[in-house]
């Protein structure tokens, strides 16, 4: 409905899921460390493994439901937003389409269990999303500090970072590698935020579109 939902949208349904879990899996770790029950290799723990060894099957059965709980309201939004999102950027694709893929893709993930290789899916998320805070903060730059205002239809300037960026971010997949990328999701973020600004300053942004009504986006 207005900013303030979407402010509360994110301040409970991921910031306070997300320190609830963490929350639950720093007292089970150190529970499972202080009674001597977590084994002698301290780099493989995992909350789910452990709880039983240090609740009873009643509890580690209601734990394992507030974190499944837990794990619903930041999936349902960030799912909204991309949702959102697709509308936005793909306003003549039927929705169902492309959230319909999306879904399918995360079922296929979990199913083959790639989306319990951590490091793997954060490497993922960063050089998908390095290159689109780069380019939001290169935008934001000249925009005056502030926000252009949403831009009709296909905007070169930012699908071109992204598409480079992501590509720098994702590097270290390539199996034959001339060499290792360091810190892909920073790489990924100053390679979005460097030809942002650059193709901006060549005039590839797609033109700004006026808002309905309400406070008007920052002059360029």
């Amino acid at each position: 409905r207005n900013a303030r939902d979407v402010q509360l949208g994110g301040l409970v349904g991921i910031a306070l899921t997300t320190i609830f879990a963490g929350g639950i899996s720093l007292l089970v770790v150190a529970g499972a460390q202080g009674l001597g029950k977590a084994g002698d290799d301290l780099a493989v723990l995992r909350t789910t493994s452990l709880m039983g060894s240090i609740l009873s099957p009643q509890m580690e059965r209601g734990f394992m439901f507030l974190l499944a709980v837990a794990a619903f309201p930041s999936a349902c939004f960030s799912s909204f937003i991309a949702a959102n999102s697709f509308k936005t950027t793909l306003p003549k694709v039927n929705p169902f389409i492309t959230c319909g893929l999306g879904t399918a893709g995360s079922v296929a993930l979990v199913i083959s269990g790639y989306a319990g290789n951590a490091a793997g899916v954060f490497t993922i998320i960063g050089a998908s999303f390095g290159p689109v805070c780069g380019a939001i903060a290169a935008d934001y730059l000249l925009a005056g500090k502030g926000w252009a205002g949403p831009r009709a239809g296909f905007n070169p300037a930012g699908w071109i970072s992204w598409i480079v960026g992501f590509a720098v971010g994702a590097f270290n997949f390539i199996p034959a590698r001339p060499f290792d990328m360091p810190c892909p999701p920073v790489a990924a973020f100053l390679v979005g935020f460097v030809l942002y600004f650059l193709l901006a300053k060549a005039g590839m942004e797609s033109r700004v579109l006026p808002m309905p009504g309400g406070e008007q986006p920052a002059a360029e």
